[in-house]
């Protein structure tokens, strides 16, 4: 991929070559905001592998695009209750997470409900469902 600076300089991202005309400042379209996030594929299994570390079990009950799809937690206490955390961003742009189903965990079948109306909202969801009696979520950004 090449990026064009504002004059006949260029720069490849792919091999990192910035020619000496072309500071970074120059790039036209590159800033922090377009670097490239974490495929979603990747972030679910960290997140299935914090819960086993903590000997708590996680497995994808739905999987969704591999690149950029929406990631729904899901924890289910083993009490026939259960939570599902889906991600938000906070006024600064900072992703957060925020609890679908409320503050308290509601009967597994509510919360099989709400992940199913959003499925229908959203087809490249993925669901990662964390049995733990505690509750633990392992997610590591805020919670809302």
């Amino acid at each position: 991929m090449r990026v064009a600076c504002f004059g006949k300089a260029e720069r490849s991202l792919k091999s990192g070559y910035l020619s000496p005309k072309c500071n970074a400042s120059q790039i036209q379209g590159w800033n922090m905001e377009s670097a490239p996030r974490l495929k979603a594929e990747i972030w679910v299994k960290a997140l299935i592998r914090r819960c086993e570390v903590a000997g708590a079990q996680a497995m994808v009950v739905r999987r969704g695009d591999a690149h950029s799809g929406v990631v729904l937690v899901k924890v289910n206490r083993l009490d026939r209750s259960a939570s599902v955390y889906s991600p938000a961003r906070a006024g600064d742009g900072s992703l957060i997470w925020m609890a679908g189903t409320g503050p308290e965990p509601v009967p597994e079948p509510e919360a099989d409900a709400y992940i199913e109306r959003q499925r229908k909202f959203d087809p490249d969801i993925w669901v990662v469902e964390i049995e733990d009696r505690a509750g633990r979520h392992f997610l590591q950004e805020p919670v809302a």
